[in-house]
């Protein structure tokens, strides 16, 4: 669910056994709050741990028990995100910057006593070196034993200061997720960017990033859906077949671009149809067809060898039935 309408509470919790749903509200729990901002599990006390509208609630198997004390420290106790450190609960603030709690006292860093870059914080995450990165409003902070890291658009290859989510993955490379700019992948030296005009990204704007045991990037997207990524490849995530039919006509950017001399074109249809796949110069001359003939709905993807052809820009366009979409490509020899 998403917001409470009226009095009816249509968010909560949900808990999946493997067959059985049960949900928790107000209305058929103590749970005092129907949104729920993140969950994390204390294997060290066997606490459930909620960041939540109204604050920090910790969950014994039976009872939900808000932690009014976090009122002491900042106005509003709204919380976006948290996680868990050991002893330590981290939680982001919605407007009031990052939160330490060690079962015991509150610890508040914020833009006046602290070098994190804004008080809002959209997302929380600690590597193996136990450094904690901090999403941010404006820019990325990493912070680990009271010395901190700070990057933006002015001292880094950042695109947006609008920081969504960030992780380091099993390389130790750190990944960062933009509002509307595409994902970062950072090295330690190197920042490369990956949006919808260079990589099969369905859209620019990233909500969440996770990593699987293959080594697999999980991309969630605002609006669009799951994109995956593996520099080395995807590794054992789906099926070669699957029944989910598209629910709208979409032509992905081609993969890589530039590209020489191969590239691909990812594509999606609704419906049953005639389809064509046509490469066309800037002059509208016609230098190929990479695809005439009847396919089912699903989504597909087609490659193109420009042998032959010279450098320069080029479009392709997909049509089925009534519908057409074109983009551009660059071929660099």
């Amino acid at each position: 669910g998403d917001w409470p309408i009226g009095n009816d509470p249509v968010s909560g919790i949900l808990k999946y056994d493997g067959q059985n749903w049960i949900k928790y509200d107000p209305t058929n729990s103590n749970l005092p709050v129907c949104v729920i901002s993140k969950i994390e599990y204390a294997p060290d006390d066997n606490l459930l741990w909620l960041a939540t509208s109204i604050g920090a609630i910790k969950y014994d198997g039976n009872n939900w028990i808000v932690l009014d004390t976090l009122q002491n420290i900042i106005p509003s106790t709204s919380l976006n995100t948290m996680i868990i450190d050991g002893d330590i609960k981290w939680f982001g603030s919605s407007s009031y910057g990052l939160i330490s709690y060690d079962n015991n006292s509150w610890k508040l860093y914020n833009t006046n006593n602290s070098e994190l870059p804004d008080n809002e914080i959209t997302d929380l995450f600690l590597d193996k070196n136990n450094a904690l990165w901090i999403s941010t409003r404006n820019g990325l902070a990493q912070f680990n034993e009271n010395i901190w890291n700070v990057y933006n658009t002015s001292n880094s290859g950042l695109p947006d200061n609008w920081i969504t989510c960030c992780i380091v993955d099993y390389q130790n490379a750190c990944l960062i997720g933009t509002f509307s700019d595409g994902f970062v992948e950072y090295d330690g030296e190197n920042w490369e960017v990956y949006t919808e005009n260079n990589a099969p990204l369905l859209s620019n704007y990233i909500r969440d990033l996770e990593e699987d045991a293959n080594g697999n990037i999980w991309i969630g997207l605002d609006d669009a859906g799951i994109s995956i990524y593996n520099r080395n490849g995807i590794s054992s995530v789906l099926p070669n077949e699957t029944n989910s039919i598209p629910i709208s006509f979409k032509l992905h950017q081609n993969y890589p671009n530039p590209f020489n001399p191969t590239t691909t074109i990812s594509y999606a249809i609704p419906q049953d149809g005639i389809v064509t796949i046509k490469i066309f110069d800037v002059l509208g001359q016609q230098v190929a067809t990479l695809k005439d003939e009847f396919q089912k709905a699903n989504r597909y993807e087609v490659q193109f060898n420009s042998k032959g052809l010279a450098s320069g820009v080029y479009i392709y366009r997909l049509q089925v039935n009534d519908y057409s979409e074109s983009k551009k490509m660059l071929l660099l020899k």
